[in-house]
């Protein structure tokens, strides 16, 4: 009696003991796969990983708790001081102490894709869904647009496993775990925070329509962990303000077709890069229209819970692919990540080939069938993306040290907290990264200038555009005779001490620079240029 009783004793701690076995070893395999894909596209793919972990850094040596921010004194950020990413910040910590800060760059996003694959694996265990272990890796060979943000040290990657967690915590009634996911996600970067009602919706929608319930607990933990998320980091309203100036503002000034700057995520996503998720969209829309099919019979039976993950991450994935078309390729990891679960729990219910479950309607020999053709078309995916992931400039990279000269110049040149005027505000993240003594005009996206004086975008803009040389002017039309003097603008507007100027991209500026004696160049390397102003 005593020995059965200690073997039932045993069999959950076993149990306990393999699960956490088959984690580590997926977590070894996605750092592992991570890896290798970081290694086989040595560099940095666009410039914000250079921001994100220079102000990591900046918390290191200042202070967890910092929250002022002066490196843009003509931004938003000098009116309402705050980090919209603080949580993901914080997590780059660790990586600052490395010796290589570029290395650092480069090897931080393979932890980030190491644990988003986990936590989506984790997402796929807990609901039941049939290989586990393999699904995660198809979000990888998703297409270009997956590839070049898993390269990236940006915290959007994090977020994509957080909103799986998310939707897992909500459908399977979870209030703690729907509270602490929603916290995680604003926590880590606060721009994504609308993803977190859209979940909800969908769940709440899935939920009421097909079980009769109305779980408004777990709404109102989702939600008011958001909030929390919020408050839990320096002047939380100042980032609640940079949130809005980002999202409600930025997408009113594009919807008025103001022609004002936006980061390559912004736009929608164009054609050319719809065709990198060939594959993945066959495979999506054929596992839709058999989902939409057994719906329609009346004999196959889904259990509650199942039923209602299908349909969250169906509707999920069918408005990240709406949003991802018609408004902004911010969209699309959620659309990969939600497509890719819908996808694995729909061929768990309805495809796989090796028993009769319930809600299977196809016979075997079907299932079979169809199982070969998704596992061909992913092969086809693995395969485009080893080809082209070889190609030169297949994931576009840029040169990690092309602006160290400049800024070191500016560096060891004139006071410290001195007042540089960078041409385009692209350029700040790694004149911030190479020079944080100094300050600049603008950065991170245009919007914050033009919120902060519109008058002061718009000669910059002009001058950024290469419309103003000598002169710029503060509307946002062609001149009317207001224009002003170039270098009086920028000593009494902007307060410049030197200007920065890619030499390659605005030829005209850089000409009148270099005509004008009142600009004295002090170095130019990798068709950067820097200008002292005269006093």
């Amino acid at each position: 009696m005593r020995r059965q009783q200690t073997s039932q004793e045993s069999t959950p701690a076993r149990s306990r003991q393999a699960g956490a076995l088959r984690y580590l070893a997926f977590a070894s395999c996605a750092t592992a796969a991570a890896t290798v894909l970081r290694l086989a596209n040595l560099g940095v793919p666009e410039q914000d990983s250079f921001y994100h972990f220079r102000h990591a850094a900046i918390y290191a040596d200042r202070g967890l708790f910092t929250s002022v921010f002066p490196w843009l004194p003509y931004s938003a950020f000098s009116r309402f001081p705050s980090d919209i990413g603080y949580g993901f910040h914080l997590l780059l910590v660790p990586f600052t102490r490395l010796q290589s800060q570029i290395f650092a760059i480069q090897m931080a996003p393979v932890a980030e894709a190491a644990a988003m694959m986990t936590m989506v694996y984790a997402v796929l265990r807990r609901h039941r869904v049939a290989y586990p272990f393999a699904w995660p890796f198809v979000i990888m060979f998703g297409g270009t647009t997956i590839v070049w943000m898993l390269l990236q040290t940006r915290p959007q990657t994090l977020t994509m496993g957080l909103s799986a967690l998310l939707l897992s915590a909500l459908v399977t009634g979870s209030v703690v775990a729907a509270f602490l996911c929603g916290l995680a996600i604003a926590f880590v970067h606060l721009n994504v925070v609308p993803i977190i009602p859209v979940i909800v919706g969908a769940v709440a929608i899935a939920k009421g329509l097909s079980e009769r319930r109305w779980e408004w607990r777990l709404w109102a933990a989702a939600l008011g962990g958001a909030g929390a998320g919020l408050m839990l980091r320096p002047n939380p309203l100042g980032a609640a303000r940079l949130e809005w100036v980002q999202i409600a503002l930025h997408e009113s000034v594009r919807l008025h077709h103001v022609p004002i700057g936006f980061g390559a995520e912004w736009p929608p996503l164009p054609l050319s890069e719809w065709q990198t998720f060939t594959y993945l969209i066959a495979i999506w829309v054929g596992v839709s229209a058999i989902f939409l099919a057994a719906l329609a019979i009346p004999r196959p039976h889904l259990g509650r819970e199942d039923r209602t993950f299908l349909w969250c991450t169906f509707v999920l994935s069918v408005v990240c692919f709406i949003g991802t078309v018609a408004f902004t390729k911010r969209t699309a990891p959620f659309w990969v990540g939600f497509t890719v679960m819908f996808v694995a729990k729909g061929f768990s219910c309805f495809l796989d080939p090796r028993g009769h479950a319930p809600g299977q309607w196809l016979g075997k020999r079907s299932r079979a069938v169809i199982s070969l053709v998704m596992v061909l078309l992913v092969m086809a995916m693995v395969r485009r993306w080893s080809v082209e992931s070889s190609i030169p400039g297949y994931v576009p990279f840029i040169n990690p040290y092309r602006m160290r000269a400049v800024a070191l110049w500016l560096r060891d040149h004139g006071s410290k907290g001195k007042i540089v005027y960078n041409e385009s505000w692209d350029m700040f993240p790694e004149l911030f990264f190479w020079n944080p003594d100094d300050r600049y005009v603008w950065g991170l996206d245009p919007i914050f200038l033009y919120e902060y004086d519109a008058d002061l975008y718009w000669k910059a803009h002009h001058l950024g555009a290469g419309e103003g040389t000598s002169h710029t002017w503060g509307t946002e039309g062609p001149p009317t005779g207001d224009e002003e003097d170039t270098y009086t603008v920028l000593r009494r507007d902007f307060k410049a001490s030197a200007i920065v100027v890619d030499a390659g991209q605005n030829q005209p500026l850089y000409r009148y620079l270099a005509n004008d004696r009142r600009y004295v160049l002090g170095v130019e390397s990798d068709g950067y240029a820097v200008f002292a102003l005269a006093p």
